[in-house]
C-alpha cells in the first residue's frame, strides 16, 4: 500500500508541474487574494514567496484528496501526535472538538471513527451533502471490521442545529467543526463576531461554539493537523477549554483569543497548508488593517509586484491593490505585459 501511495504522490506532482496554476484565470484571480492576503497577515514574508507557497498550496489541496482514497482500516500514514490520553478525554467528556483547514484536514474524522469515539459532524450547507458521502465511504472501506461508531452529520445552517447539537453531548457524541470554516445561517456581523488579534492583524470570529459550549457546560477540545517534511501527519492539541468561573462573554473572548493565537503560532512554520489564505479578507474588517505609512505612500506609484497583483475576469482585466484590495481595470495589452514580467 505504501509504494502504492508514493506513485501516486510522485503522480500527482508530475501532473501538476505540467499544468501550472499561471495559465488558468481562476486560479490567477484566487492567487491575487492569497498573495494581498499574506501581505496584511505575514508582512515579514517576501513576496518573492508568495508563489511559491501558492504551489505549495495547491499541491497541499490535491493531496488531500489523494490521502481520502486510502481512509482505510490499513492506511499508508505516518501520523504523529494522535495521542491516547486526548481519545480517552474524549470518550469521558464529550464536547465540541474544533479543527481547521489544514494538512490532511479531513483525516481527523477518519481517525476518530476508527479510534471508536462517537461523532458528529457539523458542517455547512455544501460540505454537509458532501462530507456525508465522504463519510459513507470511510463506513464501507472498514464495514469488514467489528467496528460500530456512532457518527451523523448536522447541518450548521439548520435552525434547530443548536437544539440536535445538545442532543447529540447527551447521547455521548463529540460534536466537531471546522472553526474556520464559517458556516452558519447568519452572516458574519459586528454583533455575532469578536474582533480577535490573528498574525498581524485580526479576524472577525462567530461567537456560537464557545456561547454553545459555555451554555451546555461542555468543554472545547482544539487540534489541528500539519504535514512534516517527511510527508508525516502530525496533530497538535490545544485546550481543553472550559468556562470554570468566568461569565459567558469573557469565556467566548478568551477561548476563541487562545484557540486562534494557538493556531497562528503553528500555521506560521506551515503556511502554505491552510486552505483559507484566499478568502481571509471576507472575514475581517479591512479598513481596521494595519498598513505602515511608507507602504501606504507606495500604494499609489507605478505597478509592482509586491504591491499588486492580476485578475482577469473574463474580457475584462485588472490591477489589484493588495493593501487597498482595490481594483483597477486596465487594456489587456498591460495586463500580458505585467503577466508576463511577474509570472513567467
Amino acid at each position: 500500500m505504501l509504494n502504492n501511495y508514493q506513485n501516486k504522490l510522485v503522480s500527482l506532482k508530475q501532473r501538476l508541474a505540467k499544468s501550472p496554476w499561471k495559465r488558468h484565470p481562476q486560479m490567477l484571480n484566487a492567487y491575487a487574494f492569497f498573495s494581498a492576503n499574506l501581505t496584511h497577515f505575514m508582512p515579514g514574508i517576501p513576496a518573492t514567496l508568495h508563489q511559491k507557497w501558492f504551489s505549495e498550496a495547491i499541491l497541499n489541496r490535491q493531496w488531500n484528496r489523494l490521502d481520502e482514497s486510502f481512509f482505510n482500516d490499513e492506511h499508508p500514514f505516518i501520523i504523529q501526535g494522535w495521542d491516547e490520553v486526548y481519545l480517552e478525554q474524549l470518550r469521558e467528556r464529550p464536547g465540541l472538538i474544533c479543527t481547521f483547514h489544514t494538512g490532511s484536514y479531513r483525516l481527523i474524522n477518519y481517525l476518530l471513527y476508527r479510534s471508536q469515539i462517537p461523532l458528529a459532524l457539523l458542517i455547512g450547507d455544501y460540505a454537509y451533502r458532501e462530507q456525508r458521502q465522504f463519510f459513507d465511504k470511510i463506513k464501507e472501506g472498514m464495514c469488514f471490521t467489528s467496528r460500530k461508531t456512532a457518527f451523523s452529520t448536522l447541518n450548521a445552517t439548520d435552525p434547530k442545529v443548536a437544539f440536535k447539537i445538545k442532543r447529540a453531548l447527551e447521547q455521548g457524541s463529540n460534536v466537531l467543526t471546522y472553526l474556520d470554516g464559517y458556516q452558519g445561517a447568519q452572516a458574519i456581523t459586528d454583533v455575532n463576531t469578536v474582533r480577535t488579534p490573528f498574525l498581524a492583524q485580526h479576524q472577525l470570529l462567530r461567537r456560537g461554539l464557545p456561547y454553545l459550549a459555555y451554555k451546555l457546560d461542555v468543554p472545547i477540545y482544539t487540534l489541528c493537523c500539519f504535514r512534516e517534511a517527511d510527508k508525516s501527519l502530525r496533530y497538535i492539541w490545544l485546550g481543553p477549554f472550559e468556562k470554570k468561573e468566568m461569565t459567558l462573554s469573557d469565556f467566548i473572548e478568551y477561548t476563541l483569543y487562545k484557540i486562534y493565537s494557538g493556531f497562528a503560532s503553528y500555521l506560521q512554520h506551515y503556511p502554505a497548508q491552510w486552505q483559507n489564505w484566499s478568502s481571509l479578507h471576507l472575514y475581517a474588517n479591512r479598513n481596521d488593517f494595519f498598513v505602515p505609512g511608507k507602504k501606504r505612500q507606495e500604494s499609489r506609484i507605478e505597478p509592482q509586484e509586491a504591491l499588486h497583483a492580476l485578475l482577469a475576469l473574463g474580457d475584462d482585466f485588472f490591477l489589484l491593490d493588495k493593501l487597498t484590495y482595490k481594483a483597477y481595470q486596465i487594456p489587456q495589452s498591460q495586463f500580458n505585459s505585467l503577466h508576463q514580467q511577474w509570472y513567467n
